[in-house]
């Protein structure tokens, strides 16, 4: 099962949501798709990041499209149904602008986000 890392105080609703997600799978609460089901899942999900334009480095991030998170949130609670809570749109718009800052100034997000984690640089 796959859970992904969200970095900043926006991770708790995002992992909160995965975790929901984790459990109702592991208690069987719903089918999950086959192994090829799955597969092809992932190949189409890697060509429309390829489409996108996204380098293969960067082909399993969600930043900073935030249609990337809202279809990945969309596409686990059809799955799972109403074994996890909705992620309420809100959220995604107060996300939207973090996700944009942590592409557009990388180390500035990570020294606010992780304050005192990273070298710090003599002025």
């Amino acid at each position: 099962m796959f859970v992904s890392v969200v970095s900043g105080s926006s991770g708790f609703r995002h992992l909160y949501f995965e975790a929901s997600f984790a459990v109702a799978a592991l208690l069987k609460k719903f089918p999950l798709p086959t192994e090829q089901e799955m597969l092809e899942d992932i190949e189409n999900d890697y060509n429309y990041r390829t489409e996108m334009g996204l380098p293969d480095s960067k082909s399993h991030t969600m930043l900073p499209n935030v249609q990337l998170l809202l279809q990945f949130y969309k596409d686990l609670k059809s799955m799972a149904g109403d074994h996890v809570t909705d992620v309420p749109t809100s959220f995604l718009d107060v996300l939207q602008p973090v996700m944009k800052s942590g592409v557009d100034d990388y180390q500035g997000f990570r020294s606010i986000t992780y304050p005192g984690l990273l070298p710090q640089t003599p002025s």
